[in-house]
């Protein structure tokens, strides 16, 4: 029994892991196989099967021949990316197992007019800290590691602050970075990982012990 595994390119490891935890064991009828495109999904699956194959797609006759010879897809889809394979295997009837998974985008608002909310300076997600122009002062990396703690110092002291955080996951943020490296990255690598999750049913908790 062939099945396919395959994930959005912008999903991270975390959520791929979540979701691999959540399949029942492997059989000795199973046989493993992922379309590309996803380095978390494949670091994630050949480290747990290091029997999984690799397939590659050479445009869409060949997907759907693929997809054809699979008894199951398990989709991990971010509602963009891959959108052509969930396709094919609803028009295939082919029986998939599909992982809606959020991922909080940074974009370039000088580029897009599609995002959900602007996180540049002036706002309260914007970094506070700022480039210098002097050749001894702090570069793009100095201020993303001030932003990083700064960022960190908030989430542990400003509760209204970590609720704002957790209503930003799986949006799409603009600043004028990209695709330089940017403070929105520290804000989606949080969002998007292990501690997020850890932190909001903490906060939860919390309230629901609120009198």
């Amino acid at each position: 029994m062939n099945i396919i595994f395959a994930a959005s390119p912008g999903i991270g490891k975390f959520a791929i892991s979540q979701c691999l935890d959540s399949l029942g064991p492997k059989t000795s009828e199973h046989r493993y196989s992922f379309f590309g495109g996803n380095a978390n999904l494949r670091e994630e699956l050949l480290a747990r099967w290091p029997e999984a194959t690799e397939l590659s797609i050479r445009g869409t006759l060949d997907m759907r021949q693929k997809l054809k010879a699979a008894a199951h897809l398990v989709l991990m889809w971010d509602g963009e990316g891959l959108t052509n394979i969930l396709f094919e295997a609803r028009y295939e009837k082919i029986p998939t197992k599909l992982f809606p998974c959020k991922v909080t985008r940074i974009v370039n608002k000088k580029l897009t007019d599609k995002y959900d909310l602007y996180i540049g300076r002036g706002t309260l997600w914007g970094n506070p800290f700022a480039i210098s122009r002097e050749e001894d002062g702090p570069d793009r990396a100095d201020v993303i590691a001030q932003y990083r703690k700064y960022f960190a110092e908030k989430l542990a002291t400003d509760p209204s602050f970590k609720r704002g955080v957790f209503a930003l996951r799986g949006m799409r943020l603009a600043c004028h970075c990209k695709p330089d490296a940017c403070h929105g990255d520290v804000i989606a690598e949080y969002l998007d990982g292990p501690e997020s999750l850890k932190d909001e049913q903490i906060l939860q908790g919390e309230g629901n012990n609120d009198p």
